[in-house]
C-alpha cells in the first residue's frame, strides 16, 4: 500500500511539472486588429496572436495563456489557450 501511494505521489509531482514547463502565461497584451469572430494581440515582444473571441475592441488589454506544444525552442507553433482581460 505505501508503494502505491508513492508512485501516484510520483505521478502527480511528474504531471505538474510537465504542466508548469509548458504552459506559460503572455501578460499585458494588446488587440491590434478585431472582428465579430476574434481578435489580434500583439504582446510586448511584438509576436502576434489571433484568438477567436467576442467583445474585444482595438486598444483592450488582455493576459494570454499560451501552450508551447512541447517544442521550447520554437515559438511560432504556441497556442492560445485561454485569455483574461486586464483593465
Amino acid at each position: 500500500m505505501k508503494g502505491f501511494v508513492v508512485g501516484m505521489l510520483l505521478v502527480g509531482m511528474f504531471c505538474g511539472a510537465s504542466y508548469y514547463e509548458h504552459n506559460y502565461t503572455r501578460e499585458d497584451c494588446v488587440v491590434i486588429e478585431a472582428s465579430s469572430t476574434g481578435a489580434i494581440f500583439k504582446d510586448k515582444c511584438g509576436f502576434t496572436w489571433y484568438v477567436e473571441c467576442e467583445g474585444y475592441q482595438v486598444g483592450d488589454r488582455a493576459d494570454l495563456k499560451m501552450y508551447n506544444n512541447c517544442t521550447n525552442n520554437c515559438i511560432d507553433d504556441d497556442e492560445v489557450r485561454g485569455l483574461k482581460r486586464v483593465d
